[in-house]
C-alpha cells in the first residue's frame, strides 16, 4: 500500500509538472503568434510603402521620358 501512495505522489508531481510546461508552451505560443501578426503588420506596411515609391518612379520616368522626346 505505501509502495502505491509513493507511486500515486510521483506521478502526481509528475503530472503538475507537465501541466507546468503545457502552460509555458501555451503562453510562448501565444507570444509568438502576437509577434508574426506584428510582423506581418509591418511587412505590409512596407509592402504598401514600396508600392507606392514605385508608382512615383514610374510618373518620374515618364517625364523624364516625355523631356527627352
Amino acid at each position: 500500500m505505501r509502495q502505491m501512495r509513493e507511486m500515486e505522489e510521483r506521478f502526481a508531481g509528475e503530472a503538475g509538472g507537465y501541466t507546468d510546461t503545457i502552460t509555458r508552451l501555451e503562453e510562448e505560443i501565444r507570444h509568438l503568434k502576437d509577434e508574426m501578426a506584428r510582423h506581418l503588420r509591418e511587412y505590409q506596411d512596407l509592402l504598401n510603402v514600396k508600392m507606392a515609391l514605385d508608382v512615383e518612379i514610374a510618373t518620374y520616368r515618364k517625364l523624364l521620358e516625355g523631356e527627352e522626346s
